[in-house]
């Protein structure tokens, strides 16, 4: 993912707005880099770059909308094929020593350029950069290089130099505004999370009921932005939705949901305030005490004034279906409920059979017939895109006719008009 974060792309829209500390450079200084580092100003080559990741001369609002998008996996690399990494060089001549040592940009002379540009630069393979290729895939390869022809082209410019015989690498990950990403031993952000998950209380539920889990903050704050990845039991649960975020990635096949958020007015909150609400609809029966959530690495909550809070604790809640399991043999759901002339029924089969799915008007009568077939058992999903029924109140049923049994169930629909 490259580092990326909501709070970059919230960084980015205060560079926009003017609203960095340096108005007038060329380089994103008080945004990028470790605000402890004592070389602030010297982050690197690169520092003016980095935030521009749709690789238009300048950042706009279409970089923090792209961030947004990247962050969720909605988007599989930057426009361009911008890749998500870029690598440069510094002669050193001891170790350990700064990258990019403090030293005056106006000394730019050829063959070799000094102050925060490279001695060595590196070109990405072509490899297109998306986040589930192998690494192998994309290596990076710098030019032709002597440390002792850039010690003696230095002797000449500035009248003595000592020898340069090492060289640093300078990695940083696009789009990485406030350079959180701690690449040494993890692919993802964070080698030491800043957000952690508990659990604290428990929802029971019914197989095929579609409810609401809260995710809480432990703290007040104003929040200025937000980026939450879930890994979820896609085997107990499917999540259908995650009601006031637009930028949302749900993958079931894959078991995770990602959104990122970010907004330069700020979102107040209180200790224990729900922050994201995730709708599932339960699946299986799921045993007391099951967690369904794990957080993603990418996971990472700033403050409106684009500084990352630290030591945050996410809480959330288990499901169960213990008290319904007797009589959870199959089930049916509908989403949305009530609707409109479009709703998608999910069904599950204990085994296969010759299935009815029929609905029925208030006085009992049966006005339409959606599925009348043989189907294996397991899940099923039926998505009507134009009910023309009357608005009103309407029941659905499902019979299924196995060999040894018949099994049935049944809910009410609204349908609505405007």
């Amino acid at each position: 993912w490259g580092g990326v974060s909501a709070l970059d792309a919230l960084a980015m829209q205060y560079m926009i707005n003017g609203q960095t500390e340096i108005n007038s450079s060329p380089y994103l200084w008080k945004w990028i880099g470790n605000k402890n580092y004592t070389n602030d100003l010297n982050y690197g080559f690169y520092s003016n770059k980095i935030a521009d990741v749709n690789s238009v001369n300048g950042i706009t609002a279409l970089d923090a909308l792209t961030t947004q998008y990247r962050i969720a996996g909605l988007q599989p690399t930057f426009p361009n094929n911008t890749p998500n990494f870029r690598v440069a060089g510094r002669f050193v001549n001891t170790i350990p020593r700064m990258t990019f040592p403090t030293t005056p940009d106006s000394v730019t002379k050829t063959p070799f350029t000094i102050g925060n540009y490279p001695d060595v630069v590196f070109t990405k393979s072509s490899m297109p950069y998306t986040y589930f290729s192998k690494a192998i895939s994309h290596y990076y390869k710098s030019n032709n290089f002597n440390s002792r022809s850039y010690s003696r082209s230095l002797t000449n410019l500035l009248g003595s130099c000592p020898t340069y015989g090492y060289i640093n690498l300078y990695y940083t990950a696009t789009g990485d505004v406030n350079s959180s990403f701690v690449p040494p031993t993890h692919l993802f952000k964070g080698e030491n999370p800043t957000v952690s998950l508990s659990y604290e209380d428990e929802l029971v539920a019914q197989k095929g009921e579609i409810v609401s889990i809260p995710v809480r903050i432990d703290r007040s704050a104003n929040l200025g932005a937000i980026t939450l990845g879930l890994k979820y039991r896609n085997d107990l649960i499917k999540v259908v939705e995650v009601p006031g975020y637009e930028v949302v990635n749900i993958n079931h096949e894959q078991g995770f949901v990602r959104l990122a958020w970010a907004d330069l007015l700020g979102k107040m909150v209180s200790a224990n305030d729900v922050i994201v609400n995730v709708k599932v609809m339960v699946l299986a029966d799921i045993e007391p005490g099951t967690h369904l959530f794990e957080l993603e690495a990418i996971t990472e909550i700033g403050e409106v004034d684009a500084k990352r809070m630290e030591g945050v604790t996410l809480k959330t809640v288990s499901v169960s279906t213990h008290q319904q399991a007797e009589n959870a043999d199959m089930f049916i759901t509908n989403y949305p409920n009530p609707f409109g002339t479009k709703t998608t029924f999910t069904y599950s089969l204990p085994v296969s059979g010759k299935v009815k799915l029929e609905v029925y008007n208030k006085l009992g009568q049966m006005v339409r017939t959606l599925v009348d077939m043989d189907q294996n058992a397991g899940l099923h999903d039926l998505e009507i895109d134009n009910f023309d029924l009357a608005p009103g109140v309407y029941t659905y049923r499902l019979v299924l006719q196995a060999a040894t049994r018949t099994y049935t169930a049944s809910k009410s629909m609204v349908i609505l008009r405007k």
